[in-house]
């Protein structure tokens, strides 16, 4: 989040000399000219709050805005570099840099800054330090756990208070910004909270602290046997039913979204069988919690995402989820779409994203190919 810039300060000697009556009148008509013209020079950058870049003929934009105190006044953070959280972070495994170029443009032309975060080859991890359980794991999820729980970890030792989690092959909307503004606003208004917000909360954490988990993007939820309290909201950037795919739209219908007679509504309601990593919010006690309960202490019987599911279930973990995701797998529909998994590059593999308005990874495409042909 932005804070205003602090005016500036006048020499030690000046302030003494002037306070001594040392300085002669042309002296203070010269220094208060100055600082006048300082000041100005000051209150014309803090008036400066939006800045444009551009890639290729897609513009993108960025707003920065002074700390939120009570209302919905927080939920500008949400077009901060960071999309109201302390840190964005994405797991990248050394060798695809290809993935690493693909985030970085992505970022440029959505205005988030990323902070690179690198994965683990499953075969390095020493025996020792393997969790109890793992031994039918392939090396792939042994270090996608590892990958995980690395940032778990440095959230953990640098007590960052929220953090966004991303793979490398993401998708996201190009109003990423308004969309998480707008499920800020929902999450604090709804009705999932266990508790009253803190003072804290409520002056600096957007989508609150309530919670350990937050997918905001998975590649499909499961509901549950029963169908507890759920928020929905509607949401002008949401994709309608022929944009989904999966069971996206069969789950809206479940939660009641069929009910707001809107064709673009979101749902915020408790996770329950949440399946993949693609992109996922923690706070500082989820990240404690899921380094303990996820591998070291609780051990490692299955895929990290599953084990995640279980610890859910159990209650161990308090994790809500949004449907539709805001983050989605970009796939090449080449053998290189996945590290953990074989695939055949016979010409039948899917390609691009599902489940957004505006798909971030096609706008960036058509700036670029605009930009050769214009």
């Amino acid at each position: 989040m932005a804070f205003p810039a602090k005016p500036p300060v006048l020499p030690i000697s000046y302030q003494m000399n002037a306070a001594k009556g040392l300085i002669p009148r042309f002296g203070h008509a010269k220094f208060y000219l100055t600082a006048a013209f300082i000041f100005i020079l000051t209150l014309f950058g803090l008036l400066k709050s939006e800045t444009y870049t551009s890639v290729g003929t897609i513009p993108s934009y960025t707003a920065s805005f002074q700390r939120g105190a009570y209302g919905d006044s927080l939920s500008k953070h949400a077009h901060n570099e960071t999309l109201g959280f302390e840190k964005v972070f994405y797991l990248n495994l050394p060798h695809r840099s290809d993935r690493r170029d693909g985030m970085a443009m992505l970022a440029a032309l959505t205005n988030i800054r990323l902070i690179r975060k690198e994965g683990v080859n499953g075969s390095t991890i020493h025996e020792k330090a393997k969790p109890e359980g793992s031994g039918s794991l392939r090396p792939e999820q042994l270090g996608s756990w590892r990958g995980h729980a690395n940032v778990w970890r440095h959230i953990v030792e640098e007590k960052i208070q929220t953090a966004l989690i991303l793979e490398d092959d993401v998708d996201w909307d190009v109003k990423i910004h308004d969309i998480l503004q707008d499920m800020s606003i929902q999450l604090r208004k709804g009705h999932l909270r266990r508790h009253k917000p803190t003072r804290y909360e409520a002056a600096y954490a957007p989508y609150g602290l309530d919670w350990d988990l937050l997918y905001l993007g998975t590649c499909w939820n499961v509901k549950g046997e029963t169908r507890p309290a759920s928020h929905i909201y509607e949401d002008r950037n949401a994709p309608n039913s022929t944009e989904m795919d999966n069971n996206f739209p069969q789950e809206l219908e479940y939660w009641g979204a069929g009910a707001l007679k809107k064709p673009r509504v979101r749902v915020i309601a408790p996770s329950w069988y949440p399946v993949c990593l693609t992109g996922y919010a923690v706070t500082l006690e989820g990240a404690r919690n899921l380094l303990y309960q996820v591998g070291s202490g609780g051990g490692l019987t299955a895929p990290t995402d599953l084990e995640m599911i279980n610890r859910i279930q159990s209650g161990h973990l308090r994790s809500l989820t949004i449907v539709p995701p805001l983050i989605t797998h970009w796939l090449t529909g080449t053998a290189s779409d996945s590290d953990t998994s074989q695939l055949t590059d016979d010409g039948t593999l899917p390609k691009g994203s599902n489940n957004l308005r505006f798909s971030g990874r096609k706008a960036l495409h058509e700036a670029v190919y605009r930009g050769i042909n214009p």
